[in-house]
């Protein structure tokens, strides 16, 4: 079962730090329409960097699962 969320959690970092662009304008159209123009305004113009980072968070915790489970 570690297997599988460790592999998941990688596989959702790779695609969140590639697809960075595509999220981040998800992101902001959702806001906007949740929220309308000023939810947009309010929440701040959704950055690609702050995807990367969230992405390379799941990596980290995919590896450190990895790592866990490889060591036991």
């Amino acid at each position: 079962m570690g297997s599988v969320v460790a592999g998941l959690a990688l596989l959702i970092g790779v695609i969140l730090i590639v697809k960075r662009k595509a999220f981040s304008k998800f992101i902001e159209d959702s806001q906007r329409s949740t929220f309308g123009q000023v939810g947009t305004r309010l929440m701040g113009r959704p950055e690609p960097v702050y995807v990367v980072v969230v992405g390379l968070c799941a990596v980290l915790i995919g590896v450190a699962i990895a790592i866990v489970l490889l060591t036991r």
